[in-house]
């Protein structure tokens, strides 16, 4: 889908015709006296997006305004959205919390549970990529549940990568049909994956509690060795730098154990792996042990407990849907 401004439009009515555009990628404005362009004279925009049942992207050039709004709630789960700054500057704000993003930066943020505010306060360019969760683990290796927020700004070297691969990806979207710009948009974040380690890697003060921290390095861990079939308690404990009974112990609070906590994160990315188009080729075999899973009806009680149905039901649900 695309759209752009009218020049015999005023201000409003481009605005409002970008609005509603953005509706085709499930946004859903709020505050509406609060939303407006900039100017009163003039507004110009150039949209490009596509949207399936999974993702959606979306490319857009625009002049100065304010947006306010929310992404649809999936029925099941949480999205997450990455937002990239390729050229111009803006902020975004949710809440309490508020980040500015210039050209080569990006931010990425949880947005269905609170409205949003962007302000985009000079002429810029910016490619949003919003995906469930599940999806966004699978691909950039990173559980975003307990940082719905983040901004990633500067000049580190892994953050100016990722901000080349978002320029790339966004210039190239007029060359692309809907369908391949979904499925480059996998790729893209895949490329998030460095950026998130070194990220992970970094001492984050802020989160408090010594067990919060020890569970997220443990939560790292597993994603980055989640298809390792011999990964162990053991082993996750000794790259989190604690004790196996210490591990154990962080995770008391939240009511499922350390391996529960390992089998959850094998059997989401398995599910996405399910429902994707390229791996239709892969038996269900295959993509259990791609998965971390030692057998395939070790994985099948798994998944059966996590979704309500086999893996073989959930894919041809799936295959149905796009028929």
């Amino acid at each position: 889908m695309q759209s752009q401004s009218d020049a015999r439009l005023n201000a409003a009515a481009n605005f409002s015709q970008l609005v509603q555009a953005l509706g085709s990628v499930r946004f859903k404005p709020t505050k509406k006296d609060l939303s407006r362009a900039a100017s009163k004279n003039s507004f110009d925009f150039a949209l490009t997006a596509a949207a399936d049942d999974v993702r959606a992207v979306l490319a857009l050039e625009c002049d100065p305004m304010v947006l306010a709004g929310t992404i649809e709630k999936p029925q099941r789960g949480r999205l997450i959205s990455v937002l990239a700054a390729v050229r111009g500057e803006f902020s975004l704000s949710i809440r309490n919390w508020s980040a500015a993003v210039k050209a080569g930066e990006f931010l990425i943020f949880d947005p269905t549970y609170h409205p949003f505010v962007l302000l985009v306060q000079k002429r810029a360019s910016l490619l949003v990529i919003t995906v469930p969760t599940e999806v966004f683990f699978t691909h950039a290796g990173f559980l975003f549940d307990d940082l719905p927020q983040q901004a990633f700004t500067g000049t580190a070297p892994r953050v100016r990568a990722f901000a080349g691969v978002a320029a790339a990806f966004y210039g190239s979207q007029g060359d692309l049909s809907e369908a391949e710009r979904l499925e480059l948009s996998d790729s893209v974040l895949g490329f998030l994956r460095p950026v998130l380690k070194e990220f992970c890697a970094a001492p984050q003060p802020r989160r408090g509690h010594m067990k919060d921290a020890v569970r997220q390095r443990a939560l790292a861990v597993m994603a980055a060795h989640l298809r390792e079939r011999s990964l162990t308690l053991e082993a996750i404990a000794r790259e989190s730098g604690v004790s196996a009974r210490y591990l154990c112990s962080a995770f008391e609070s939240t009511g499922s154990s350390v391996m529960e906590h390992l089998y959850n994160l094998r059997v989401r990315s398995a599910a996405v792996h399910l429902q994707q188009t390229h791996m239709r080729a892969k038996t269900i075999r295959e993509i259990a042990l791609m998965n971390g899973f030692a057998t395939p009806q070790h994985f099948a009680r798994i998944f059966k407990r996590k979704f309500g149905m086999s893996p073989g039901e959930w894919r041809s649900k799936e295959e149905e849907g796009k028929n």
